[in-house]
């Protein structure tokens, strides 16, 4: 991974969510990896906050393909914390990675 990146999922193979991140700048992007045999789905939400009292979904990744799929986005606002969660995935052998970076 570049510098300055970071693993948020982790090939992960069940729903569940990342400890908090704090993105370092407006800019920082973030990716979604999807591998897998055969037919592969998966949708990852991710939340922001500026104040740590509550977070609010600012992108919802869809992602489905024959072994693997993948997305991305870019931060176009200053953000103080940022949550990945992964909400669902399927498909044999099928792992998720989320990573951010700047």
């Amino acid at each position: 991974m570049a510098k300055g990146t970071q693993k948020l999922l982790d090939a992960v193979i069940a729903t569940g969510a990342c400890p908090l991140w704090n993105p370092p700048k407006k800019g920082a992007w973030i990716s979604f990896y999807l591998a897998g045999t055969g037919a592969v789905a998966a949708t990852v939400t991710i939340k922001a906050s500026n104040l740590n009292l509550g977070y609010t979904t600012i992108y919802t990744a869809t992602l489905s393909g024959t072994g693997s799929a993948s997305d991305g986005f870019q931060l176009d606002a200053d953000c103080v914390a940022i949550i990945a969660s992964c909400d669902a995935i399927s498909g044999t052998n099928s792992a998720l990675t989320v990573a951010a970076g700047f």
